[in-house]
């Protein structure tokens, strides 16, 4: 592709495609089908929960629950305020 120098492919994976329905599963404890509700209701579960369940134990998928890895603590400098034009009566002349 003209003028990209480098693709993330980590992006383009289904991985958390698949650990999302491995929580919906796992929420669903012994049923292998869930109804539109039960379905929802887990959605709701995990939503609300900050996914505090954990994805399934086994599969092909990699865990997120890694830390990142950072060599630098220190915190990013603060940004200048831009001041912007239209919001009093200021003119940009």
């Amino acid at each position: 592709m003209e003028g990209v120098s480098y693709i993330l492919s980590d992006k383009l994976n289904q991985d958390p495609i698949e650990e999302f329905f491995g929580k919906q599963r796992a929420a669903g404890g012994h049923r292998d089908h869930p109804t539109l509700e039960q379905f929802g209701h887990a959605f709701v579960r995990n939503s609300t929960a900050g996914g505090l369940l954990r994805g399934p134990a086994r599969g092909n998928v990699r865990s997120r629950d890694e830390p990142l890895q950072s060599k630098n603590q220190e915190p990013l400098p603060k940004r200048k305020k831009v001041k912007r034009f239209g919001t009093s009566n200021e003119s940009p002349l």
